[in-house]
Parts: C-alpha cells; structure tokens; sequence
C-alpha cells in the first residue's frame, strides 16, 4: 500500500500547495499573449488591405506621404503586438508570488489575477489601438494637407490656422477619451482582482470560525 499511497499523497501535497495551478496557468498566461499577438496582426493585415485599396488610388505627394505612414502604422502593431505579449509573460512570473507556503486557499488568487490580468490586457489594448490609429491618422493628415479626411466636420483641403488648431484640439481631445475608458478598465480590472484576492487572503490568515466569530466583533 505504501508503494500506492506515497505517489498519492505527494501528488495531492502537489495540488494542494498550489504548484498544480501555477505552472499551467502560467503556460496558459503565455498562450494568452501569443494569442493576442496574433490577433492583432491578423486584424492589422485585414485592415492593411482597405488602407493600400486607399493609398492606390492616391496620387503624387499623397501617395507618398501615404506609403510612410503605412510604414510607421506597421512598425506602431509589431511594437504592440510583441508589447501585449511580453505583458502577458511578465504577469505570468507573478503567479508565483499569488500564494504561500501553508495557505489552504490557493486557487482563489489565481484566478483574481487572471481575471484582472485579462480585464487590465483589453485596456491596454483598447488604448494603444486606438491611439495607433489616431496618431496614423493625425500624420497622414498634417504631411499630405489632406485636411478634409478627418471626415464631414467643415474642414476644407486648403492649410489654415484654424483648421489646424482644429485638428490638434480633435486629436488631443481623441487620446484624452481613449484613455479615460482604458483608465476605467484598468481601474475596474484591480477592484474586481482585488476583490477575490482579498477573500483568499482573509480565510488564509484565519485559522478557524471561531478567528472569524472574534474579528467580527471588534469594534
């Protein structure tokens, strides 16, 4: 029985320490990355088709200003592709540290950070999405003096101070909204994290209902 039982318990010590949630799940944080990488290279190449559509038909110093700025779209989405997933592989080392040795409840802040890892990546990536495509935007515009391409709102193609100004104002006013909304997913990414993290770390730091019964009490 003992060549039985011994296996049995280590592998048991194995899940209930923890090490049995860490390692796949930080395998799993890393897939995670590698996922979001490619998803946003496989949107960026399907996005890439109506932009050289566009750019075709462009002619002269629009064209080339154009072709640039495609340049510098591309080099913005590798930047942040491989940005996503070093995100993901440096929250995975984090893992580590989510439980001690000896703590009963080991799977709840686990899944804490995953949840807040997941919720806190989509607004990174909402951010630096949207701000990429805004900033291509914004260069396009300022160097081809194609100044009615941000689209129905009364600007003419013809340069003005005050089209300018407009089109800055536009901009910044842009980044400052695509920001907030990631500030509030980030935000809203530790409350909801935090929250079940802090559940685990009081019935960690409990020994027993009757611990729970006396701090209830204290006034």
């Amino acid at each position: 029985m003992d060549l039985y039982n011994n296996p049995l318990k280590s592998f048991l010590n194995y899940i209930d320490n923890g090490s049995f949630f860490k390692r796949p799940m930080q395998i799993y944080y890393i897939l995670c990355g590698a996922l979001t990488m490619i998803s946003i290279l496989v949107l960026t190449i399907v996005l890439s088709v109506y932009l050289v559509k566009f750019l075709l038909n462009c002619e002269g110093w629009s064209a080339f200003v154009g072709w640039i700025t495609f340049v510098i779209y591309w080099v913005l989405t590798i930047i942040m592709a491989f940005s996503c997933l070093l995100y993901w592989w440096y929250r995975s080392k984090e893992l580590v540290n989510q439980s001690n040795k000896g703590n009963r409840i080991v799977a709840l802040p686990l899944w804490g950070h995953f949840v807040q890892t997941g919720i806190e990546s989509f607004g990174v990536y909402f951010a630096l999405f949207c701000s990429q495509h805004a900033i291509c935007l914004l260069v396009y515009t300022l160097l081809s003096g194609d100044w009615g391409l941000i689209g129905g709102v009364g600007v003419s193609n013809d340069f003005s101070l005050m089209g300018l100004i407009f089109i800055l104002l536009g901009f910044v006013i842009t980044l400052l909204v695509i920001w907030g909304f990631a500030y509030i997913f980030i935000l809203l990414a530790h409350v909801i994290g935090e929250s079940i993290r802090i559940k685990a770390n009081i019935a960690n730091d409990t020994r027993d209902m009757g611990d729970i019964m006396r701090a209830s009490t204290i006034k």
